[in-house]
């Protein structure tokens, strides 16, 4: 089944897809900074000071969903009114 059918079939499926892309993302941002640089990792993503952990990662991904749909449903929307 091609993603099309979905993203053009429910205003809830397209901002959850939207909202699992942007979370991906995220994952992928922490996992890469992670990587290579585990001291600005930490500077910019240990969000309870308690070490880099599954918690800051969801946070991250979580803000990066966020952000996806801000940019992808409610901005557009605000510049076409």
């Amino acid at each position: 089944m091609t993603p099309e059918p979905l993203a053009n079939s429910n205003p809830w499926i397209q901002a959850g897809l939207t909202f699992l892309t942007g979370a991906l993302s995220g994952v992928a941002v922490f996992a890469s900074v992670s990587i290579r640089s585990p001291e600005s990792a930490a500077w910019l993503f240990d969000f309870g000071s308690d070490g880099l952990g599954v918690f800051d990662a969801i946070a991250v991904a979580w803000l990066f969903g966020q952000a996806a749909i801000l940019v992808h449903h409610v901005l557009p929307g605000i510049a076409h009114d």
